[in-house]
């Protein structure tokens, strides 16, 4: 299903946040059908981008009506602009965006479950990443025991 974003980007938005060899860099991977992946969940892009490592980085927008609020990147880029992965992934939203697949937000899904599936779908998780459980303790315990003002 393709996507109908709020967010409003443009090219000329995307070369407000590049550098000129940034965008270049990003114009070539973009070229080279480096983004594989565009999935929207509410109002986060999240895309895939080919790279010089063998996992594909992530790349994540966050946006609004009014625009993109924040950008990131799992590359370690941390110069002037937007990295080459994330200009990949906005020129692919822009000039591609009936190859976004616009799936449910975290909200969404879970609303489908009820209590027993909840459950079960915690248990599974933590079964496959068990490092899930001490996140989870921290939770449990700040939401059934509140600090006291």
């Amino acid at each position: 299903m393709a996507a109908t974003h709020d967010g409003s980007i443009s090219e000329t938005t995307i070369h407000q946040f590049a550098t000129d060899i940034s965008f270049s860099r990003g114009e070539d991977y973009y070229q080279r059908g480096a983004v594989i992946d565009l999935v929207q969940r509410g109002n986060t892009l999240d895309a895939e981008v080919e790279g010089g490592e063998a996992v594909p980085y992530r790349v994540s927008f966050q946006f609004d009506a009014g625009g993109v609020t924040s950008v990131r990147c799992t590359c370690l880029y941390d110069y002037d602009g937007w990295c080459k992965h994330t200009i990949a992934a906005a020129l692919a939203w822009v000039r591609q965006p009936d190859r976004i697949e616009v799936r449910p937000t975290l909200p969404q899904l879970l609303d489908r479950l009820d209590h027993v599936q909840t459950q079960r779908l915690v248990q599974a998780l933590v079964a496959e990443q068990p490092d899930l459980i001490e996140a989870i303790d921290r939770h449990v315990m700040l939401m059934t025991n509140p600090v006291a003002p």
